[in-house]
């Protein structure tokens, strides 16, 4: 099942679902390094390809992505957590050749979506074992991509809290 924005709705955003027989070959690649349990630092780079039977493309989905991901503690008081993900290659499906960038590739009008570059920071102080505090900052450098079509991300995102376990 494939996602893509019904750009001939006129009120309001809406999805179809479109289905299609579709073959998968994923390269990925990771290495990580980690020092005792202060430091982890994960890279992941993954290229998709995909063979559609009926579409050009896999629709909204990435052909290149990359994964950073870094974990730090800070005397088993502070956890720090940093994740960057970058993706490439996404195109959607829309039935006009309206929007700027539009291509016309058998018989379907495709515009590209551009690159990702999103950027989430967590830090966490625990109190003790049972008693923590922690925020956590989304799409840092506010950012205004798009995931699907015509549907942008939150460009800045907080979120804090306190957990309690018993």
């Amino acid at each position: 099942a494939l996602f893509v924005t019904d750009t001939n709705f006129s009120v309001g955003n809406k999805f179809n679902v479109i289905y299609d027989t579709l073959s998968l070959t994923t390269i990925e690649g990771s290495i990580s390094y980690q020092l005792n349990e202060k430091l982890k630092i994960d890279g992941i780079g993954r290229f998709y390809s995909y063979a559609l039977l009926n579409n050009s493309y896999a629709w909204n989905l990435p052909q290149l992505q990359f994964i950073v991901r870094g974990h730090y503690n800070l005397f088993d008081k502070f956890l720090i957590n940093l994740d960057v993900n970058m993706e490439q290659g996404r195109r959607a499906l829309v039935y006009a050749m309206e929007p700027e960038d539009v291509t016309l590739e058998d018989n379907q009008f495709v515009k590209e979506l551009g690159f990702i570059a999103d950027v989430n920071l967590g830090l966490e102080y625990r109190y003790n074992q049972r008693i923590s505090a922690f925020i956590q900052l989304n799409n840092v450098a506010s950012q205004r991509y798009n995931r699907w079509y015509n549907y942008p991300v939150q460009a800045f995102q907080v979120l804090g809290g306190i957990t309690v376990r018993f």
